[in-house]
């Protein structure tokens, strides 16, 4: 299932995969994969995401509509 909260949330601040990567130095394949379900983020990189976006983690990568989580 695709993370539909990470990629609003993108999305609603300008937050490419890109610009992701270079801020949180998890490579852009892995947040790619993430934000459509096929990958699982360790908590380090949900929060690190987390800040970057500027929402809290729990909001980003909840159980709920969310493959992302541990």
């Amino acid at each position: 299932m695709k993370n539909v909260a990470l990629k609003e949330a993108m999305l609603e601040r300008g937050i490419t995969q890109k610009l992701l990567e270079m801020r949180t130095k998890i490579p852009q394949p892995i947040i790619s994969m993430a934000v459509n379900g096929r990958y699982n983020l360790d908590a380090g990189q949900k929060h690190a995401i987390a800040s970057v976006i500027g929402k809290p983690a729990r909001e980003l990568f909840s159980e709920g509509g969310v493959a992302c989580r541990n």
